[in-house]
């Protein structure tokens, strides 16, 4: 069986760095596997994980029109693809116009798509398909795809309980799994619980409106007047990341608090005694998080989804999303005496509960189960 991972984008954040790594491990494994790549995404692979630009393809050179549109103006034609089916399946046929021969070419069995809506259907591209449904946004834009395109490829697989119950408004049960853990391997090895810790806060997310960085923002404001050995790291771009800059514009020029995209976060996580995650609907399964644990931090989540029950037992708290809710929060956690205890409960809680190597176990499994279910639909 060759296996193609497939990622369209052009950051590099969660969803993307997950992708890549469980490539690499599949390519551990001996397993016969490319990684293809939109050429937006290939520098950011180059930069970040050079070892694997021998097995990486960029399958969307024929698509050169279209990206420099989107790369202009990408909010505005997201906004259009939305509103229109008839341009979704212009824009979609042309970035996928090549990949049939790509496949034929390659000797490609099955698909694993990551942010990619325009990846062709089996019957079209010439091999399974396993379309990985990445966060709460990629399971609501499944709504608005073609009734041929949810029913054309071979199986979704939902990162968590919660982008799951999102997907079956729109995936028959039969199509759709959910994976029973999440996967982690961290970006750097950390040998041993971190020695010396700061008095530092941390918080690393996309900035976007369900990430609810203005919220954090707020209540940072008000406990950084509190707490003047303290400092907080907001680690992100997006589109609140100017607000987030004013709320928090006294404390970014006295040097407490930092707000912008860094190429790594772990030796902020290395440093930080707090890790902050406020995601809705569900912190589960963010990489940002299990970072934090494996480097040591105490947690303060929202009590969304499956947070509590994913992510805490006896390092940290959850809170409910307000301002004042966050505030309590931070002010329980830096008055604690074993707050450091937190920090080694959560590095703990990472081997005890996520292994990287019974997540692809289980993703092999569902590769074995696409094909049978396709050589299956050919039978009938």
């Amino acid at each position: 069986m060759k296996v193609a991972v497939v990622v369209r984008s052009n950051i590099f954040h969660g969803a993307e760095r997950r992708a890549v790594k469980i490539f690499s491990h599949l390519l551990e494994r001996g397993r016969d596997v490319e990684l293809w790549v939109s050429g937006g995404l290939s520098g950011h692979i180059e930069k970040h994980f050079p070892e694997l630009l021998p097995h990486v393809v960029i399958y969307d050179k024929g698509s050169a029109g279209v990206a420099s549109v989107e790369k202009r103006s990408r909010r505005g034609l997201r906004r259009l693809l939305a509103k229109s089916a008839l341009l979704r399946r212009i824009v979609y046929k042309h970035r996928a116009a090549g990949v049939p021969e790509l496949v034929k070419r390659r000797n490609v069995d099955l698909a694993h798509i990551f942010l990619d809506f325009s990846f062709p259907v089996p019957s079209v591209a010439g091999c399974s398909t396993v379309f990985e449904v990445t966060s709460p946004d990629i399971a609501k834009h499944l709504g608005a795809m073609p009734e041929d395109f949810i029913k054309g490829h071979t199986l979704f697989n939902a990162v968590s309980d919660s982008v799951y119950g999102v997907s079956r408004k729109y995936i028959d049960d039969d199509k759709l799994t959910t994976a029973p853990l999440p996967y982690f391997r961290p970006s750097t090895l950390i040998p041993s619980m971190p020695g010396h810790k700061e008095n530092a806060i941390t918080f690393a997310a996309r900035l976007i409106s369900r990430k609810n960085g203005i919220l954090f923002a707020n209540a940072v404001d008000a406990f950084l007047s509190r707490h003047e050995s303290w400092r907080v790291d907001i680690l992100g771009n997006g589109p609140d990341e100017d607000a987030i800059k004013a709320i928090l514009s006294r404390w970014i020029e006295n040097g407490r608090a930092f707000v912008g995209k860094v190429s790594d976060v772990t030796p902020y996580l290395i440093k930080s005694k707090i890790f902050v995650s406020v995601i809705e609907p569900d912190n589960y399964p963010s990489q940002s998080v299990m970072e934090a644990m494996y480097a040591g931090n105490a947690l303060l989540l929202s009590d969304t989804g499956m947070s509590k029950q994913k992510f805490i037992d006896g390092n940290g708290r959850v809170v409910d999303l307000t301002k004042e809710g966050v505030v309590d929060g931070l002010e329980a956690l830096v008055s604690s005496d074993n707050l450091g205890d937190l920090g080694v409960r959560s590095r703990q809680l990472v081997s005890e509960r996520f292994s990287a190597d019974n997540y692809v176990d289980y993703i092999e499994g569902l590769y074995r189960s696409a094909l049978t279910n396709d050589s299956d639909s050919h039978r009938k």
